[in-house]
């Protein structure tokens, strides 16, 4: 086992590219390793040189190996030469850039994550920005956009007028997060905790625990952020809620904030060898680090001061919290609430010998509490280990606090030769406006979307038929739909999906079109529309799509009863939680 408290040289910098002057003159204040990055051919080539020792070697790699496996191969064959730095200062543009989880999860390096000034916002980097010490950007304007996502500090590089000024920034820099390396002690923030539930022992106490925070304004805090704020004054004040996450407002003093912490905060040999046995399992490291910091914090509290405590995941990892408190005698009641679905997700491209680690790590998050909850029917079938009395259904819904239900005006106004379509989500290979832009090319149809797009989509931005608008505010995007005809879905063919916008699409009473490649297995798409009759469901091909545009007439629009649309709010689909608790 390695020593934790060790490292072999301080600064791993992997990079497509670096000012060697400045290199130079930081290695006479550090121990720093160049790892220059290079395309050749079919080959992935690293030139590595030890600034400090003045040695170098190569390292070339086949790129058809595929990014996680070049990852793992680039960072064992590092360590094997060099050690493990306490410090990987990494361009993002750099691939793959999944090597640094190789360091900063096994080995215990900070990272530094430096977004180079052209790197669009992308959410597989999210995991990675979130985990990190510190992400340097170019301007405000890059600060701005990557802060949705972003758990730790971000720091603006300034525009130099000499070297002098240049290399004293990156100096301070370096040094703040070298000597950032500390134990993370939650002992005090435990007793104040305590002392907070002693004072609210008339009321039922629940701790909300998610790695999404509500200041980072991640789509995964909207579900659990509005039960934090509504559950209160929905029991008509006779429940106390917490949240418990990465960051949060101090200004509330319900709100609890733990920092994710690196390797060296977990000194003891028992928490390395259980963390490194779970790291070879098919569940994601994201969050890793901090679940072991949770537990270290609520194992300091009285068991009987806390009546639920709700984890809610994705990431994954926070659900061996109570599996890991059982095991330290304690006897907290939990609840899982499950966004997506786990081993059963067919989404997750497990191989058959991951897919039964899956199935047996989920049971045994499941047998370790109370309830588990979903947000669907199709996606309650898919939990194992519970029995269907003990998984409740909790949908989700629109917020009706920010939305106010709309009344679409005459559809007559409506020009169906020229008809305004929306698409508000991330466009994905499975998830693709490819066939819509090719069944819209010729016509006078416009489709706006919001959101983003991953790398190897953008071919779409080449086509007359799309206005892209990028990542808006949510009150923005709400201003889109409602001024658009038709509010268009991408599916998976999957039957367990349920996407968050479908609820937005209903309040805002659109004319929703669901696109999937496999019309036959969108079963909870069928199930959410039951009720709501402005919704059609084709397949995600072009031909299908100009039909469906040809015989459409909007003036079959049907205004849904208020009360209908009603049940699909947050509010409505606290009933069943309320009874959990």
């Amino acid at each position: 086992m390695k020593d934790l408290n060790q490292s072999n040289y301080d600064i791993l910098v992997i990079a497509s590219c670096m000012d060697f002057s400045l290199l130079s003159e930081l290695s006479k204040s550090f121990s720093i390793v160049y790892c220059e990055r290079v395309a050749f051919e079919d080959s992935l080539y690293y030139k590595v040189v030890d600034c400090t020792k003045k040695e170098s070697f190569k390292l070339i790699y086949d790129l058809s190996l595929g990014e996680y496996l070049l990852a793992k191969m680039v960072s064992r064959d590092l360590e094997h030469e060099l050690g493990f730095p306490k410090v990987i200062w990494v361009e993002s543009d750099c691939y793959p850039i999944s090597i640094v989880s190789y360091f900063s999860s096994v080995y215990g390096s900070e990272v530094i994550l430096d977004y180079v000034s052209d790197q669009k916002l992308d959410a597989k980097f999210s995991w990675v920005s979130g985990a990190s010490r510190l992400t340097l950007v170019r301007d405000k304007e890059q600060a701005e956009k990557y802060i949705v996502s972003q758990l730790n500090p971000i720091k603006v590089i300034p525009e130099f007028t000499n070297q002098r000024e240049k290399l004293d920034f990156y100096k301070t820099t370096l040094q703040f997060v070298l000597t950032s390396f500390r134990s993370y002690d939650v002992s005090d923030l435990a007793k104040k905790f305590s002392e907070s539930l002693m004072h609210h022992q008339d009321l039922k106490n629940l701790l909300i625990i998610s790695y999404c925070s509500m200041i980072g304004g991640g789509l995964g805090s909207v579900r659990p952020g509005y039960w934090y704020d509504q559950l209160p004054s929905e029991a008509n004040g006779k429940i106390n809620t917490y949240f418990l996450s990465p960051l949060c407002n101090r200004i509330d003093p319900n709100q609890i904030e733990i920092k994710d912490q690196n390797m060296f905060s977990f000194k003891g040999p028992d928490d390395w060898e259980w963390f490194d046995g779970k790291l070879k399992s098919p569940v994601s490291i994201q969050a890793a680090t901090w679940t072991l910091s949770v537990v270290k914090f609520l194992s300091m509290l009285p068991d009987n001061l806390l009546d639920k405590i709700i984890i809610t995941g994705n990431p994954f990892f926070l659900f061996y919290i109570p599996k890991l408190l059982s095991l330290k005698g304690k006897k907290f009641k939990f609840i899982l609430d499950y966004r997506d679905p786990f081993a059963e997700n067919t989404r997750f491209r497990y191989s058959e010998f991951q897919r039964d680690q899956a199935r047996n790590i989920e049971a045994l998050w499941n047998t370790s509490v109370e309830k588990v909850v979903t947000v669907n029917e199709e996606c309650a079938k898919l939990v194992i280990g519970k029995s269907n009395q003990d998984t409740v259904v909790v949908p989700n819904g629109y917020d009706e606090r920010l939305l106010k239900l709309h009344v679409n005006e005459s559809s007559a106004k409506v020009d169906q030769k020229s008809l305004k379509l929306v698409y508000a989500g991330s466009v994905y290979s499975d998830r693709n406006l490819d066939e819509l832009l090719a069944a819209l090319e010729g016509t006078s149809h416009m489709l706006h979307l919001v959101g983003k797009v991953a790398p190897g989509s953008e071919e779409i931005f080449r086509s007359p038929n799309l206005t892209y608008h990028g990542f808006l505010p949510y009150e923005e995007t709400l201003e889109i739909i409602s001024e658009s005809d038709i509010a268009v879905l991408l599916l998976s063919g999957c039957h367990f999906v349920s996407t968050t916008k479908i609820y937005d699409y209903i309040a805002l009473n659109k004319y929703v079109l669901g696109l999937s490649p496999d019309v036959s297995n969108e079963i909870n798409f069928r199930n959410e529309f039951k009720s709501y009759p402005n919704a059609k469901l084709i397949g995600n091909f072009t031909e299908e799509i100009r039909r469906f545009l040809v015989e459409l007439n909007l003036e079959d629009l049907q205004e849904v009863d208020e009360n209908i649309r009603l049940s699909f709010s947050r509010r409505a689909s606290l009933g069943p939680l309320l009874q959990l608790l």
